[in-house]
């Protein structure tokens, strides 16, 4: 009773209130409890137990994996973002945030999932001081052989993409400003200043150009350099970005900062047989719509919505809150798969889980009641979603999905 008034309910959780929860009882179980009593159930055995829950849900994901020749190289392709939300003043003990958030307080999930599977391969939360580059080096120990590690470059050091090699897993990143470039001639090595790459490429008229290189001071790590040179369009929106920045922290650009805004440069250790330097960037997108799936997680399932309550409640919504989009995510990834080949098409995952969320109701029945079998409401939701969930394409703008099929289309090709 206490995981269904926390995960099957229409409302927002973290902003319903204990005696929303108490006239939830009586109405589903014909159970009168007092607020403290409900209260009191908010312990560590009850933030346990639903977090076992989840922890329950991610070894039993059901998925099919993807195998396409661009693709057949890696084991996995995972892909790794975080988000991070402001909590109540009240939690600031348990999980800071930075001094510049209004309450001090905020949570940092850590999200990865594996692109050919299907599946989630992480998932926890922390405070939200705890940066990226931390979890990076933790979860070093869990990257296995041949698999591709997509993550942004708050999660990169040079020392933390020597370890994924020497494991034999692959990485493809952008080239944080910072680190240095070298050539080597003649087993001496020489640096590569970015208005050498710029001018080469407009003396070449190259729109993109690969090479390889060696990163870092100290390490010289070999990688394949990928650099594309940008529209006009492109490098004035960084500069008015950039220029913004340095406003506010009362500082100036260098003269070579629009060398650098003109050049997109992406670094791998994917060998140059296995990966052409156009699909370097394709695959790199990919990363990029993790965002989408936190934009849904905040959107739809409002899990960033959190009013002042204790630190146990907190906890017993937010896991409840995830077991949930979970349980949406194994629905929603399959049926990606299935429609895609029975009919060719794409699904909206923004609308599949607006859908699934407003069903709420349905997956109670199922799952609590057990009063509608589960196959008649897959059934529906299949033809709802071939008739109302398909992919709008927007200009210029690509999905997780779309990308994935690109890169099939372009395997079919060249067979």
């Amino acid at each position: 009773m206490f995981f269904d008034i926390l995960t099957f309910n229409s409302s927002n959780k973290a902003l319903q209130s204990l005696n929303d929860h108490c006239c939830d009882l009586q109405d589903k179980y014909g159970i009168t409890i007092n607020k403290q009593s409900l209260d009191e159930r908010f312990n560590k055995g009850a933030v346990d137990f639903i977090k076992a829950l989840l922890e329950d849900q991610l070894t039993r994901q059901t998925t099919h994996k993807i195998n396409h020749l661009s693709l057949q190289h890696f084991s996995s392709i995972k892909i790794k973002d975080s988000t991070r939300f402001q909590l109540s003043e009240n939690l600031k003990e348990y999980y800071p945030g930075s001094t510049g958030a209004a309450s001090g307080s905020g949570v940092h999930i850590q999200f990865e999932f594996d692109i050919l599977s299907g599946k989630i391969t992480d998932l926890y939360f922390t405070d939200a001081m705890q940066q990226d580059v931390m979890d990076a080096r933790e979860s070093l120990p869990d990257i296995e052989k041949g698999s591709l590690i997509l993550r942004d470059l708050g999660y990169y050091s040079t020392d933390i993409l020597e370890e994924i090699n020497r494991k034999e897993a692959y990485f493809i990143s952008r080239l944080k400003p910072q680190i240095k470039i070298y050539k080597k001639e003649n087993g001496i090595f020489k640096q590569i200043k970015y208005k050498d790459i710029h001018h080469y490429l407009k003396k070449h008229q190259l729109g993109q150009h690969q090479m390889k290189v060696y990163i870092g001071e100290h390490t010289k790590m070999p990688v394949n350099m990928v650099v594309e040179m940008m529209p006009e369009q492109e490098i004035e929106k960084r500069m008015r970005k950039a220029t913004r920045r340095a406003q506010k922290k009362k500082c100036k650009l260098n003269k070579e900062y629009r060398i650098q805004a003109s050049l997109n440069i992406f670094i791998t250790n994917i060998p140059q047989k296995l990966l052409k330097a156009d699909k370097v960037r394709t695959l790199y997108r990919l990363r990029w719509q993790i965002e989408l799936r936190f934009k849904i997680w905040k959107s739809i399932c409002q899990i960033n919505k959190v009013k002042k309550m204790s630190k146990e409640r907190f906890e017993c919504y937010l896991y409840a809150n995830l077991l949930y989009i979970i349980i949406n995510w194994d629905i929603a990834i399959n049926y990606f798969s299935l429609i895609w080949k029975d009919h060719q098409k794409l699904i909206s995952m923004t609308k599949f889980y607006k859908t699934m969320f407003n069903r709420i109701y349905k997956l109670r029945m199922i799952f609590v009641e057990q009063i509608e079998k589960a196959e008649d409401f897959l059934e529906s939701l299949y033809k709802v979603s071939v008739k109302n969930h398909m992919l709008e394409k927007l200009r210029g703008k690509k999905g997780l999905e779309e990308i994935l099929v690109m890169i099939i289309e372009q395997d079919k090709r060249v067979c």
